[in-house]
């Protein structure tokens, strides 16, 4: 579900039976990609070039912000090249902190921050596009989103929403998949 004129866009995680915390990592993921996406939208329409980007990204998850929250280490977890590369020096072991899913997650925050893209349709034979003069994101907590407390809805009727988009998600994938 979004609500495009205050700029909330919230998405659903259609896998069965996956831990909270492997979900929290991939909603984060999925929210960087919205706004790759985004970007790459408006880098068409108008110039970006003179745009510094603020992006916040909130999450309710204590478990992805303590992972997330330092937006210089993200970004150099994201400057390996592959995954058997990537060494997690955060908070607690490594296999905690899925790797699997974190490590793309901290490869698109770099791109994106260092605006290392491509059109997204042929790389070799396109330039690179350009989605902003500067492009800053950081997650926060949604305990501390002062943002979420101006909104029309409270911090819990954000939630409440964002689960039911989840839930209409899986229930259309779930459909689509017996037909």
């Amino acid at each position: 579900g979004s609500k495009s004129r205050d700029g909330l866009v919230m998405s659903g995680f259609p896998f069965l039976r996956p831990s909270r915390n492997r979900c929290d990592l991939y909603a984060c993921h999925s929210a960087l990609k919205l706004i790759l996406h985004f970007l790459r939208q408006a880098a068409m329409t108008i110039n970006m070039k003179n745009v510094a980007v603020k992006i916040e990204i909130c999450t309710n998850s204590a478990y992805a912000w303590k992972l997330l929250h330092d937006s210089d280490r993200v970004a150099r977890w994201g400057e390996y090249s592959f995954l058997e590369e990537f060494k997690f020096d955060g908070k607690g072991p490594s296999s905690l902190a899925n790797p699997d899913l974190l490590f793309p997650l901290c490869k698109t925050f770099d791109r994106l921050v260092k605006k290392d893209l491509d059109d997204g349709e042929d790389c070799y034979k396109n330039p690179k596009i350009c989605i902003g003069k500067s492009v800053d994101i950081r997650f926060i907590h949604s305990a501390d989103a002062t943002y979420l407390r101006n909104l029309d809805y409270p911090v819990s009727k954000v939630d409440q929403l964002a689960k039911e988009a989840a839930m209409w998600q899986f229930c259309r994938a779930k459909n689509a998949a017996i037909k």
